[in-house]
């Protein structure tokens, strides 16, 4: 994590709420018996956040994409996208709530 990530989180208004959303779904993802009982922390694309207009999730989405904190997969045609925070993610948003 650069001190530029720290400042840019900090200073964007909704990044680290989106990043924290992703990190706390993450967390209370259950294990399923259809992957073994493996825990995933992929989701769904997280549509809502508390005080983010949705129009604004798109863009917050795309630059944390091209910052390499939040990561997707195509998972397939039917599932479709899965998102999912980055360890570099994960411990810029742990730095940012110390």
């Amino acid at each position: 994590m650069t001190r530029l990530e720290r400042e840019i989180l900090d200073r964007e208004s909704g990044w680290s709420e989106v990043l924290a959303a992703y990190a706390d779904a993450g967390r209370s993802a259950r294990p399923t018996a259809a992957d073994g009982g493996r825990r995933h922390s992929e989701m769904a694309r997280i549509d809502h956040v508390e005080g983010i207009e949705p129009s604004r999730l798109s863009r917050i989405h795309g630059k944390l994409i091209a910052l390499g904190l939040l990561q997707f997969q195509l998972v397939d045609r039917h599932v479709g996208l899965r998102y999912e925070i980055t360890p570099r993610g994960r411990a810029l948003l742990q730095s940012v709530r110390q």
